[in-house]
């Protein structure tokens, strides 16, 4: 994150921290949280980074043996507004990151075409198929770990922006998560969605902090050469 200031003020001399603090949150709570003090300080654009994102990891990588060089996400997001601010409007940018071990699915989604009952289906993109893309692509959906949002997307849509939803009154099986319902939100009310696959971030877990001693007791003890 201090990398990111640091970037963010070295482009924009006159930006302005703003900070609060929130207890007891939950993830669609914040984001929402995070929607609301946007427009109270009047911001043009909201940049959300899940606290496990490792944004940028491969910049500093040439490419990926394809030749394809990867980009630092905000650079490819604010190039892409500023390119196409007369031609997309409103719309929501995203870096693709893939889902914990074991199965480690790309949390990208295509969007099929609409079914009799006017309902479409979503489905992830498979690694293989991912792995092959470079660039931006419009998608039918991603996961919300980096976001890049214009803020009149949120005008277009209703509260709450960012909800879990159930497939029942017991609230005991989730049907689709937060970011998949603001996605789905986002297009019923028109509005795109676009990954870069030249910025990939990646999903990081931190260690189990265990009970005192126990860390004593299993670590591996340094070797002295």
């Amino acid at each position: 994150m201090f990398t990111l200031g640091y970037h963010l003020h070295a482009m924009f001399p006159n930006l302005k921290p703003y900070l609060y603090e929130v207890s007891k949150s939950r993830i669609h709570q914040m984001r929402n949280l995070s929607v609301m003090k946007a427009r109270e300080w009047n911001c043009r654009w909201l940049y959300m980074i899940d606290p496990d994102a490792h944004v940028d990891p491969y910049v500093q990588y040439k490419g990926d043996g394809f030749g394809n060089r990867f980009r630092p996400f905000f650079d490819a997001a604010w190039g892409f507004v500023q390119a196409h601010k007369n031609d997309v409007g409103p719309c929501v940018l995203a870096a693709p990151a893939c889902s914990l071990p074991p199965k480690r699915e790309v949390q990208v989604f295509r969007k099929h075409p609409r079914e009799r009952n006017g309902n479409y289906r979503l489905t992830k993109m498979t690694r293989q198929e991912a792995a092959g893309l470079t660039g931006w692509h419009r998608v039918g959906a991603v996961g919300s770990h980096v976001l890049f949002i214009d803020m009149r997307v949120f005008d277009k849509l209703n509260h709450p922006f960012f909800n879990d939803v159930f497939k029942d009154h017991t609230e005991t099986e989730l049907h689709r998560g937060q970011d998949v319902h603001f996605c789905r939100k986002c297009v019923d009310a028109k509005i795109p969605i676009f990954v870069n696959f030249n910025c990939w971030s990646d999903h990081f877990q931190y260690a189990p902090v265990r009970r005192p001693g126990v860390e004593e007791e299993t670590e591996e003890q340094p070797t002295g050469g």
